[in-house]
């Protein structure tokens, strides 16, 4: 791997490298909560006798500023105990492990005592490769649907494999403008991949990520659909196909004006307003399966995980082939966000022999690499051929976080089995994860990395550390950006039922084993509305009675709740909810709908698609509408004969609602389950 060094760490002498260990460059944190009198204590590692001091700092989780230092140590100090806290409020920490006055190490950690269960996280943009529409809909609906059930509102936007980059931005721009909680962007698919940078490693440019001289040029940058700022998307300042032959570029990565490639390197000060996660499993031969087959099993795999039927171990481990590397130390970025995340449970060791032996909830692996591995970790064929039992990996290596590449490492995780799901290239710059220790998504710190720029003005420190390249266009997550890193086990079996005169409605369900904490009770108008907060019953309570459901359809949900204790504070976390929807009249609203007394049945139930409808005729013919749980109508006919027999075209698997209709009056609503 050739590398230039860059900003402060030239002015480091080589002989403080020499010394240190990687994990001398992080500064490894964890939290002890009291809640009365409230008090959170922040402890590191084992006393640096050659460090000067230790400095702390603390802010609201979403400043950019740390302001001023809460506390100067001395060496032999290894813990904070700050009682200016609230119950229920998260904080982010910062601890300078000083060694000179040009160069510390870092820590960070998100804590807080008892933080509240997140109920509604924004509205997402899902964008779905047309070529799966129809190949993969029982997968993409069973996404959308544990989507809704983690709090997200969804736009399913299908986007063809051949459009514009800037045709899809226009889309999300559009979508974004029109509601500004959006917040998250899932790429699913060959969604068009935008490129930009000008990068050229020669003095007097911007050196690309990896520092290789036949690698500038640009470089895929899905955080193009993120940042609204149009006019930062120059096409026509860069002109490097001269240089690009010259020094072997490859021609996806030429930029010359009016290619549809932008001219931008990195995007500060404008930042991404969106979380940005890509599932693109194409290109990736090594595998023996095409891309719908892998991305179907990836859906899978992400369904089970977050119902917590994967078993996962939570512990990190590093596999480091670099080392201190001239005091970029980029393994630092796994023991740094490690240790809030598993305390002392993480570990070095080799990587595919270590994953396949045992679970690791996160794992990172740094290597001099290529694009289809990284020396002294493995290739894109261990993947392919062995199993890793890692939910999320940080990798670090030359070439491949260029993740545009046929069989590429980074995207090699997620076609994996059985488990991977989320794959970043930290090292050039440094993600810093920590939030997720908390309940936070992981797109949340993909954002994060994205918009971050540590810097200093007038003594105020900013943003986090990163090393090289902050705010780079090359800064994308692989994977869905929704995932978090506690699984909660759901409760099963909802039923909601109206009493006989359809003015309460009775919700039951089976319980979680984790829920600890009891039950949150939702309700929506439909699937795809806002849900909001109807109750909370406590442990080992498995019912609730809905005194004044809305008039017509309501849509309810139940999530188990739980008390997470983890080695950075206690959060109440929530699993996916469950879902109902049930028909009811509420006699308080003026727009009363009147049922007609009509007796109307439907069997078998469950079915294939196919059932039959027994009712009585009137004077005026019954329209039905067929609609899936997401509220798109699948099917609609009329009511001819007392006896009809329905047949859904492809239906996928999943509840279905009939609606029976007179004179454009809702009479009845029936549910169906397709198997």
């Amino acid at each position: 791997m050739k590398i230039k060094y860059f900003i402060a760490l030239l002015f480091i002498p080589f002989s403080l490298f020499a010394q240190r260990t990687v994990k001398d460059y992080a500064v490894l944190l964890q939290a002890k909560v009291v809640e009365s009198p409230a008090s959170i204590t922040i402890t590191w590692d084992t006393p640096d006798t050659t460090c000067q001091g230790y400095v702390v700092y603390r802010k609201a989780k979403k400043d950019a500023s740390w302001g001023i230092a809460l506390a100067n140590y001395d060496r032999s100090i290894t813990q904070y105990v700050d009682h200016s806290v609230t119950v229920g409020v998260n904080y982010d920490y910062y601890v300078q492990r000083v060694y000179t006055p040009t160069w510390s190490a870092t820590g960070y950690i998100s804590a807080g005592i008892k933080l509240p269960e997140v109920t509604s996280r924004g509205r997402m943009l899902l964008l779905v490769d047309a070529n799966y529409v129809t190949s993969l809909s029982n997968e993409i609906n069973q996404l959308q649907l544990d989507l809704i059930a983690d709090g997200w509102r969804i736009k399913k936007i299908n986007v063809s494999r051949t459009a514009s980059v800037t045709a899809v931005k226009a889309i999300i721009a559009g979508e974004y403008k029109a509601d500004t909680t959006t917040n998250a962007l899932y790429l699913l698919g060959r969604i068009p991949v935008p490129y930009s940078g000008a990068f050229r490693a020669v003095t007097g440019y911007v050196s690309n990520p990896d520092g290789h001289l036949d690698h500038g040029g640009a470089w895929p940058a899905d955080m193009y659909y993120g940042v609204m700022n149009e006019s930062i998307w120059t096409d026509y300042v860069e002109n490097d196909s001269s240089f690009a032959r010259a020094n072997g570029f490859q021609p996806e990565h030429w930029n010359i004006p009016n290619d549809g490639k932008f001219d931008i390197c990195y995007i500060y000060p404008n930042q991404s307003a969106l979380e940005i996660g890509r599932v693109d499993l194409t290109n990736m031969p090594s595998f023996g399966i095409n891309d719908t087959l892998l991305t179907k099993q990836y859906l899978n795999k992400a369904h089970l995980f977050k119902t917590k039927q994967v078993p996962v171990v939570r512990r990190g481990l590093v596999n480091d082939n670099f080392g201190v590397f001239g005091g970029e130390a980029f393994a630092s970025s796994g023991w740094r966000n490690f240790s809030g995340m598993f305390g002392d449970s993480v570990f070095s060791g080799p990587y595919f022999s270590s994953l396949q032996s045992k679970n690791y909830l996160f794992s990172y692996a740094c290597g001099g690499g290529g694009y289809t591995g990284a020396s002294g970790v493995g290739s894109t064929t261990d993947f392919a051929s062995d199993s890793v039992k890692t939910i999320f990996t940080m990798m670090f290596g030359s070439y491949f976080g260029d993740w545009d590449s046929q069989d590429n490492f980074l995207r090699a995780p997620l076609c994996s089995k059985p488990c991977a799901l989320a794959s970043m290239w930290s090292g050039r710059p440094y993600w810093n994860l920590h939030h997720m220790a908390m309940g936070e998504n992981i797109g949340y710190s993909a954002r994060l990395a994205m918009n971050n720029y540590s810097f200093i003005s007038q003594g105020t420190t900013y943003g986090y550390a990163y090393n090289y390249g902050p705010s780079f266009v090359h800064i994308d997550l692989m994977g869905d950006p929704s995932l978090r890193l506690h699984p909660t086990q759901p409760a099963t079996n909802i039923l909601s039922k109206v009493t006989s005169d359809s003015l309460k409605v009775n919700l039951t369900w089976n319980a979680s084993p984790d829920a600890t904490s009891g039950y949150v009770i939702l309700r929506a108008k439909n699937i795809n509305s806002p849900f909001s907060v109807l109750s909370k019953v406590a442990a080992g309570t498995f019912n609730y009675t809905d005194v004044n459901p809305k008039n017509g359809m309501n849509c309810y949900m139940v999530r188990a709740l739980n008390l997470e204790n983890t080695p950075s504070g206690t959060y109440y976390n929530l699993s996916l909810g469950i879902t109902d929807s049930v028909y009811a009249k509420n006699t308080t609203s003026i727009n009363q709908l009147e049922e007609v007394k009509r007796s109307i049945s439907l069997y078998p139930n469950p079915n294939n698609g196919k059932f039959v409808i027994s009712t009585e005729l009137g004077t005026d013919p019954i329209q039905i509408g067929v609609f899936d749980m997401l509220g798109k109508e699948v099917y609609q006919t009329k009511l001819t004969s007392s006896i009809t027999e329905l047949d859904i075209p492809s239906p996928s698997k999943g509840i279905y609602f009939i609606e029976f209709f007179e004179q454009n009056t809702v009479i009845s609503v029936k549910k169906v389950i397709v198997q």
